[in-house]
């Protein structure tokens, strides 16, 4: 036979500041939602959730996080009542967010970007989770937080996510590790931070993927002649301003991938990502930049270019104009003496009076 649920007795106890009844209260909800809940009809589903909601507004935390203790577990509490408490403070919030299997993406999303690191973090550590949530998670761009959810192997991250953070890991070298150990890196992610990686980690490559060091170059080579067939198509349909906006919504515009297409000679398109990223269309650039050292210099500073990329793309430059081995040495100290040089004001300075000069021709 099915429990009576006396909503006059709910009512009465939560509307009484006596402290033994707001204690029976939370008794009663935790009686309810463990033993009754199933049998009551959608009416007294959503009154007794009403009256939850209200109680919340003006319970202490430690009543609100006995409700929690009580209910984080059952997989038919209820959602309005979960999600009320996941957003409360973290004393309270951290017992559901890290066990309760009821709460949507759409308030996790919500709670990752309203609420504190204590909150993100426990989410981050959940059993489960999915790519959306993921994905909230890495656009708050910390390195701790996003650590965290990498150790996470019951965390969806999508393809292209992960290969952005594979990226990510050349600078931020604590994703180093915690990327090598999950399940959905690809090879051809491995043989991207196998060029960055210390000795260690390369033996731990070429061993989880067993393989030998050309396989990681014919990995590397594989990858790029793909991608930039798959260019070649969408070249054919679009203008080279579209292909990189194209680019950058699916995470493609990183530095390894300008490399990479300096090296496969695609100039036009290296051209046009820098552009891109300094969001200055290429008749607005100064003339001859590629040739200029220092202009060269300040638009790579300017987008934070590391010493050693910057030295990548000027040797392919350089070896794409010269065949002297020692003509060639010669400029990239040139180079590696002007980025020294260059400080990061000054760039960003040239960067804006570059930008300036569309809005000044844009103004009638």
């Amino acid at each position: 036979m099915a429990p009576q649920f006396n909503k006059n007795a709910i009512l009465d106890m939560a509307k009484s500041q006596d402290p033994q009844d707001r204690q029976n209260l939370a008794d009663s909800v935790g009686s309810i939602c463990l033993e009754d809940y199933t049998y009551l009809n959608d009416q007294e589903r959503a009154l007794f959730t009403e009256i939850m909601l209200h109680l919340l507004n003006t319970a202490t935390l430690d009543l609100k996080k006995s409700l929690a203790l009580s209910l984080s577990d059952h997989p038919q509490a209820p959602r309005p009542l979960m999600e009320a408490l996941a957003q409360d403070d973290f004393f309270v919030a951290e017992v559901v967010l890290s066990k309760c299997a009821v709460l949507s993406d759409r308030a996790l999303v919500d709670i990752i970007r309203h609420r504190t690191l204590q909150h993100q973090m426990a989410i981050a550590c959940r059993k489960h989770l999915n790519e959306q949530v993921s994905d909230a998670i890495i656009e708050q761009n910390n390195p701790l937080l996003i650590t965290e959810l990498l150790k996470n192997k019951g965390a969806k991250i999508g393809e292209a996510t992960l290969r952005y953070l594979v990226d990510q890991s050349k600078k931020i070298d604590v994703y180093r590790n915690p990327l090598l150990n999950r399940d959905d890196l690809l090879p051809e992610h491995a043989a991207t931070m196998y060029q960055w990686v210390g000795e260690t980690l390369r033996e731990e490559i070429c061993k989880k993927f067993n393989l030998e060091e050309n396989d990681v170059q014919n990995l590397l080579d594989k990858a790029m002649a793909i991608q930039l067939g798959r260019l070649a198509e969408v070249q054919k349909s679009k203008t080279q301003d579209e292909l990189v906006s194209l680019l950058d919504a699916e995470q493609e515009l990183t530095v390894p991938f300008m490399i990479r297409c300096l090296k496969e000679g695609e100039i036009a398109l290296f051209e046009a990502i820098l552009c891109y990223k300094l969001e200055v269309p290429w008749n607005h650039m100064p003339p001859q930049i590629l040739q200029d050292r220092t202009l060269f210099t300040l638009a790579c500073k300017g987008m934070d270019l590391s010493e050693s990329d910057y030295l990548d793309i000027i040797a392919i430059l350089q070896t794409a104009q010269d065949t002297d081995p020692k003509q060639i040495y010669q400029e990239e100290k040139l180079y590696q003496s002007e980025y020294r040089r260059v400080n990061l004001d000054s760039a960003r300075r040239a960067i804006k009076s570059w930008q300036n000069r569309v809005t000044q021709k844009d103004c009638p």
